[in-house]
């Protein structure tokens, strides 16, 4: 497997390895392990939750330890400077946008179904770039994959004024999906509250709330109050227990399919073969 690429000293060469290093060819296929999480229907309790969606991340696996290394410590170890920095987030970005429709094809194979969406992390300074609208078009055009399938997750949501370079894709089907990061950049939930109409930018589909706060006791109010304002989809990130998963399913239950979770009470993230073998062994899901 190949090794990541370090070095403690500026190299003129790094933003070439760096794409080297997502490079979508064989050599580099069995380096970058592909992995996923759930979103589980909030209505539903375990182990009979159906998956509602899966987010495709990048991993590698630390040869020492054999442990599953994410994207932050993969962007860390390969960027030792801002602009090294941007190079990475982008060609990750690329290289999980190339890779969704392998992952679509895997789910359903896995689940007997063709509707359940890929969430795909996009950096913000992307958004304005034609490279991404081209780049998404493509894929789905080769591919087949579906438009409504394909959601792209925004992060650093505070970085943008606006959606409008999205929406030629909006307009094609594709989802907008603003991050887990909304209530922390806000300034917490209150903010997140008040807040609501200028972040929530028109053209997201679904609000992915901070896994920090996913006990908060105005949590299940500020909820109600984003699906009675907005036509979203509301995903609950950082829900560890059963516990809390349930208590979320009393104070949600009128809200019906509108309402998500994702976290570890389902389970850590894991390789895209080894969660795929989980479905279809009934482990994680009961569709």
């Amino acid at each position: 497997m190949r090794a990541l690429p370090r070095s403690p000293a500026p190299d003129p060469d790094r933003i070439q390895r760096i794409q080297e290093f997502f490079a979508a060819d064989p050599s580099v296929e069995h380096a970058a392990d592909l992995t996923i999480e759930p979103r589980l229907q909030a209505k539903h309790g375990l182990p009979d939750a159906r998956v509602k969606g899966i987010e495709l991340l990048v991993g590698l696996t630390d040869w020492t330890t054999g442990e599953l290394v994410g994207a932050g410590e993969i962007l860390k170890a390969l960027a030792s400077s801002p602009r090294e920095l941007l190079a990475a987030r982008r060609h990750m970005t690329y290289r999980m946008l190339m890779s969704a429709p392998r992952c679509a094809s895997y789910v359903a194979a896995a689940l007997g179904s063709h509707e359940c969406p890929i969430n795909v992390n996009v950096f913000p300074h992307l958004v304005g770039e034609q490279g991404l609208v081209d780049t998404v078009r493509s894929v789905l055009q080769v591919s087949g994959l579906k438009p409504h399938r394909l959601t792209l997750e925004i992060m650093e949501h505070f970085r943008l004024k606006t959606l409008d370079p999205l929406q030629p894709l909006i307009d094609d089907g594709v989802r907008i999906a603003l991050d887990d990061g909304c209530c922390k950049e806000c300034g917490g939930m209150e903010e997140m509250e008040n807040r609501a109409h200028e972040v929530i930018l028109p053209g997201f589909t679904e609000v992915k709330l901070d896994q920090d706060i996913a006990g908060h006791p105005r949590l299940s109010h500020v909820i109600h109050r984003l699906l009675s304002s907005f036509d979203i989809h509301v995903t609950i990130e950082g829900v560890e227990t059963k516990g809390r998963l349930q208590t979320l399913q009393r104070e949600l239950a009128d809200v019906g399919d509108r309402v998500s979770v994702q976290g570890y009470v389902h389970g850590a993230m894991q390789r895209l073969p080894d969660f795929m073998a989980s479905l279809r062994k009934g482990k994680r899901s009961g569709v």
